[in-house]
């Protein structure tokens, strides 16, 4: 069996916004559909992400959803880069990377199967049969007995080995595709948000290997530090929305700024409606 561990920017990293985006859907319908397609993936691709042989119908069949908009639904993939495309093969984006273990993981079990069957034939490895110093013989002993990190039945020897489970590690599939941002940027953040943390820095490097740019990041503080904020979840939200609405340029995202502040005095000067003549006032029926 195996396990995926997330990682904590896979919910709002910049490819699945844009996924979510593209689809129409909220993120986290987005989020949802991601650990779908990768653990669905781990079971028909290949060692390289090859999805040979199954169409745009079957994937959205797996991942439960409308079949006549497979077409869509793979396009929309395709256009947040978690898709590759080969003539008629999907291929899930730079997948040997993060599901390069578990395809060790199956070759190891693969190869030691084989063994214990060869093993087998010709007589040995039989769970009666045992070393000098009395362990089992298929099990390598150090001087001084048998190792000493492993569990002992209560004959001292070791007992029966339990496959551990195969760590997927999903961040891989976006952490490690984005460089690491310009210095200056990384000062100008950190003078500005000393809470920032690896998983931030992570965050930023993602904004700017999916088109936001140094400038739009200053201005992603500046606003932030203009609210009186000093939080990079701050900063985060508003390039989520730049990310979300497709702007890639500094004049896009102060017009973009502009319209958001528009809107927002709009409604904080929108005029109240008077109570209505039914309205209860002081325990009675205002008339």
């Amino acid at each position: 069996m195996a396990w995926m561990e997330l990682h904590q920017t896979m919910p709002r990293h910049p490819k699945t916004l844009k996924l979510a985006r593209l689809l129409g859907v909220k993120r986290r319908e987005a989020c949802g559909i991601l650990i779908d397609l990768w653990t669905w993936a781990l079971d028909v691709s290949d060692t390289n992400g090859r999805l040979d042989g199954i169409i745009s119908e079957d994937i959205a069949d797996a991942l439960d959803y409308p079949r006549k908009k497979g077409e869509w639904l793979v396009s929309a993939l395709v256009d947040a880069t978690l898709f590759d495309v080969d003539g008629d093969t999907y291929i899930l984006h730079n997948w040997n990377q993060y599901a390069g273990k578990l395809n060790d993981k199956r070759e190891s079990d693969r190869q030691r199967k084989v063994s214990e069957r060869t093993g087998k034939k010709s007589g040995q490895g039989s769970e009666n049969s045992r070393n000098s110093d009395g362990c089992p013989a298929e099990t390598q002993c150090v001087s001084d007995g048998c190792p000493t990190d492993v569990q002992r039945n209560s004959d001292g020897c070791p007992s029966a080995t339990v496959p551990n489970l195969v760590e997927v590690v999903v961040k891989d599939a976006h952490a490690r595709e984005a460089e690491s941002p310009p210095d200056n940027i990384v000062a100008f953040c950190q003078a500005n948000f000393p809470a920032m943390n690896d998983a931030a820095y992570q965050e930023l490097a993602d904004f700017m290997d999916n088109g936001i740019t140094p400038e739009m990041v200053e201005l992603a503080v500046n606003t932030t530090r203009a609210n009186n904020s000093m939080a990079w979840s701050y900063a985060r939200s508003i390039m989520d929305s730049w990310v979300i609405n497709g702007i890639k340029t500094l004049d896009a995202a102060k017009t973009h700024a502009a319209q958001f502040k528009a809107r927002s005095n709009a409604v904080a000067n929108r005029p109240q409606a008077p109570p209505s003549p039914s309205a209860v006032v002081g325990g009675e029926k205002w008339a």
